[in-house]
């Protein structure tokens, strides 16, 4: 699947999506996009399950990123597969919980395989707020 711009699981609501094989080609990877940060209403939650294959962010737009929540609740789960975000010359960065008031949590096991995750950005867990203020979280 190639997806020329933004992919975004959990959009104002909830939303999973499972790769168990092939690639999956995009510019970003949004997950638990929306939901007010003071709490009026319920958060979107969006979630990514990963036993094999490839997602490959490619980087090349001023919103090139891999965010886990974003305003939202987010999850990726990677039990196998790799995971590639961006190029020496078109980085990708990686966030968990970019906003106050989101959450993430990114967990890699071997539970199918051995899993990979290649970042050419920054590895930002706790963009625009403090470390561990909302609890999110890595899990290796």
């Amino acid at each position: 699947m190639t997806v020329a711009s933004n992919e975004d699981i959990g959009c104002s609501g909830n939303g999973t999506f499972i790769q168990t094989g092939g690639t999956n080609t995009t510019t970003s990877l949004y997950l638990g996009v929306d939901g007010p940060a003071d709490g009026t209403s319920p958060a979107s939650s969006g979630a990514y399950n990963m036993t094999g294959g490839s997602l490959v962010s490619v980087g090349g737009s001023a919103y090139s990123y891999q965010i886990v929540g974003y305003y939202g609740q987010g999850s990726f789960a990677q039990h196998g597969g790799s995971n590639t975000l961006g190029s020496t010359t078109l980085p990708v960065n990686l966030y968990i919980g970019y906003y106050d008031g989101s959450s993430g949590v990114y967990t890699m096991d071997a539970t199918t395989s051995t899993p990979t995750l290649t970042v050419t950005g920054s590895e930002n867990p706790w963009h625009k707020r403090k470390r561990g203020l909302w609890g999110d979280q890595w899990h290796f």
